[in-house]
């Protein structure tokens, strides 16, 4: 998706940054933005085929991620679509 650079390193690289990524230390993985290669004013969000600029979205997309982040740290599986997770939501606003 990224490729690579010349040198043959992975640009992806040079745009994530990463720590614990062997998992050697305790605590989680941490994926991050080098901001040095990259300026996250730069960077948009795009859901199903539309752009995200609300912040109750992102919230939202955010809880996502952390409930099935949580759910694959426990070796178990989310019974929820992204849509009916994002459904119920909508019906609990």
């Amino acid at each position: 998706m990224f490729g690579v650079e010349r040198n043959g390193h992975a640009r992806i690289r040079r745009i994530i940054k990463r720590s614990n990524s062997e998992r050697k230390l305790p605590g989680p993985v941490v994926l991050g933005i080098n901001t040095l290669n990259i300026s996250p004013a730069t960077i948009t969000i795009w859901w199903n085929g539309a752009r995200v600029v609300e912040p109750t979205v992102l919230k939202t997309l955010i809880d996502l991620l952390e409930l099935q982040a949580s759910a694959t740290s426990e070796n178990s599986s989310v019974a929820e679509s992204p849509e009916e997770f994002f459904a119920k939501k909508a019906r609990a606003a």
